[in-house]
């Protein structure tokens, strides 16, 4: 039970705050580094097997999985495409050689080997993959190192001949025991509502990346875009605030966004006892908005990535659909996402930051809404009277109902 508060600052806002230094910290240490290169090397002798390796995880962990299929997969074909322009690039060498008439002559289309297509990761729910594990490979994102799901899942896994790698924080814990392979985040959150479980693994998940591609990511990159959050703080209590009179709040967001969509809205229902649903941005255009109404707010997510000029009108319609029934919308925006969604449309406010620099375009969107998803959070919770440390275990009903949960 983390120590709680009576008022102002809690826990939460204290491991915000630490989180660009331990993005730097992570990103520096040459140890993680080298976990980083054995996960990677897990993610290729999965691809051998045929199937792509399953990434698992319960809750904020759960979301970090799917941001590591994302960062992984990206960096998977980034790394092949480096590979196939490399065989292109002896094969013309070689031509050269042989026949100089014909130097430079490679062959036509820019795409890969279509047997080379494919996914290195696919993020599974745990209790399904523990129930189904696959051959490969598994990795488990668990920030405490016990859940049981999560570790159920790796181990079925295991049983089953894959290898098994994990990310975590704790680095004697369960799952560390059933993993070949660990990468230590090395910070574990105070607050149960957590925060510092979600950006030091997505950190991680880029580390595993650079492994996947060849690339090398400067440590002061990863911790840019956690800077810039935290100086956004401002804004994130005015999206609160418009946010505050709802009954229920609606997140929505495509591509990448997803993930700190899903976020979001377990961080509200966590931290400020609000329901919170997420939806992907053109689910909603067909069917869910009659369920809404003056008393549901509204926060969309858009950072960018391809397709932004579509994301973007889409985005505008649905915020014009629901504002003719009363619905108050905000938005966390990056970059050039900011200049297409105009304030008329966004009466509860919005969070802008800048687009990072250096980064892999999944990672770059990820830890870009990183700190204003959590510092909205954080500000709602300040806004509504709760205290976001404890998952409401302070009182007796919601104790119960988690000692019914994991008994």
């Amino acid at each position: 039970m983390p120590p709680l508060r009576p008022e102002p600052p809690f826990l939460m806002l204290e491991a915000i705050e630490r989180e660009p230094a331990l993005a730097e910290q992570l990103a520096s240490d040459a140890t993680a580094s080298r976990a980083a290169s054995e996960i990677a090397a897990l993610l290729r002798s999965a691809a051998t097997s045929g199937w792509p390796a399953a990434v698992v995880g319960c809750g904020t962990s759960e979301h970090v999985a799917m941001a590591a299929c994302e960062t992984w997969n990206d960096a998977w074909l980034a790394g092949e495409r480096a590979e196939i322009a490399g065989e292109r690039a002896g094969l013309a060498a070689q031509r050269a050689e042989i026949m100089p008439e014909r130097a430079g002559v490679v062959p036509a289309g820019g795409g890969l080997a279509p047997a080379r297509q494919g996914l290195a990761a696919v993020a599974r729910q745990a209790l399904e993959a523990a129930l189904d594990p696959w051959p490969g490979a598994t990795i488990g994102i668990t920030h405490e190192g016990g859940s049981a799901a999560t570790v159920g899942a790796m181990r079925a896994a295991r049983e089953r001949g894959a290898r098994v790698g994990v990310v975590t924080a704790a680095a004697n814990g369960p799952a560390a025991g059933a993993a070949e392979a660990l990468l230590c985040t090395g910070t574990l959150d105070l607050s149960w509502c957590h925060t510092i479980a979600y950006v030091t693994p997505v950190v991680a998940a880029a580390l595993v990346g650079d492994a996947l591609s060849g690339h090398s990511t400067e440590p002061a990159a990863l911790r840019a875009p956690l800077d810039a959050g935290l100086d956004a703080r401002p804004s994130a209590a005015a999206l609160a605030a418009g946010l505050a009179g709802s009954g229920v709040i609606v997140v929505a967001a495509s591509g990448v966004d997803r993930v700190a969509g899903r976020e979001l809205a377990l961080k509200i229902e966590e931290a400020a006892y609000v329901p919170t649903t997420f939806r992907d941005l053109e689910t909603i255009l067909h069917g869910h908005v009659p369920a809404m109404n003056a008393a549901t707010g509204l926060v969309l997510l858009l950072s960018g990535g391809p397709g932004l000029e579509l994301r973007a009108a889409r985005a505008r319609q649905l915020l014009g659909a629901v504002g003719r029934v009363g619905v108050r919308s905000g938005a966390i925006l990056a970059g050039p996402a900011a200049d297409a969604i105009p304030d008329v449309l966004l009466p509860a406010g919005r969070v802008t930051v800048p687009t990072p620099r250096g980064l892999a375009a999944p990672v770059a969107s990820l830890l870009a809404t990183a700190v204003p998803l959590q510092l909205t959070t954080y500000e709602l919770a300040v806004a509504l009277g709760t205290n976001p440390d404890a998952l409401r275990r302070e009182q007796p009903q919601y104790l119960a109902a988690a000692r019914a949960a994991s008994t």
